[in-house]
């Protein structure tokens, strides 16, 4: 983690905050660095004003949102699997901003590598939950045959977005997945279940250093 935040210009005074991700849809704002340098909270999404406090999402598949409003210098880390996505915790999530006086327009989101939609497989109780939540389900998932489908949890949360009002040419998705990209990322679903001791997990992180 020191060569990571090393390779990408980060002060060794900066203060890494991650969550216990359990793929709800809770939400934390953090708005003491006593609180950042805490226990971790149990939620799947944090935001923060705090300068010096960098915002860490753990992935192996899910999707990390991350958000920044330039104006207020607010920033929001978010967790994205299928059950955070079915759950709306990306437009919960600026819901929470908004309250913060943030607006979407003036925010940039850039959202990380994940299993792309080719690869992310998922069984019939999904694809109900997808279908009963999203009038534009058939944007999200294509069927696999066989009572499952593949699901595109990108293009999911940038409907989200787009619908809590983001500007689309502020909206920055990586390409990269996580399963064909073997070589670059960690992947559960590649690796989970081959070998007993897990898999590791990429970290995102969105923060600002100085004050404004």
């Amino acid at each position: 983690r020191r060569r990571f935040l090393e390779a990408i210009g980060v002060s060794a005074a900066a203060t890494v905050m991650t969550a216990r991700q359990t793929h709800s849809i809770d939400r934390c704002f953090v708005e003491t660095l006593e609180q950042a340098r805490g226990p971790q909270p149990d939620c799947d999404a944090m935001a923060t004003k705090l300068s010096g406090v960098l915002l860490a999402i753990q992935t192996a598949d899910c999707l990390p949102v991350l958000i920044a409003d330039p104006k207020s210098g607010a920033t929001a880390g978010i967790h994205a699997g299928w059950r955070g996505t079915a759950g709306r915790i990306t437009e919960r999530a600026v819901a929470d901003l908004l309250a913060l006086g943030v607006n979407p327009r003036d925010c940039i989101a850039a959202l990380g590598p994940s299993a792309c939609a080719e690869c992310y497989e998922v069984g019939e109780d999904v694809i109900g939950r997808f279908k009963k939540e999203f009038g534009y389900w058939n944007k999200l998932l294509t069927n696999a045959g066989g009572g499952k489908a593949h699901l595109d949890v990108r293009a999911a949360n940038v409907q989200q977005l787009k619908f809590c009002g983001f500007v689309e040419e502020r909206i920055y998705a990586s390409s990269y997945c996580t399963i064909h990209q073997g070589d670059l990322f960690f992947s559960y679903r590649r690796e989970g279940k081959l070998h007993t001791s897990g898999t590791g997990r990429l970290l995102s992180i969105i923060g600002r250093q100085s004050a404004r």
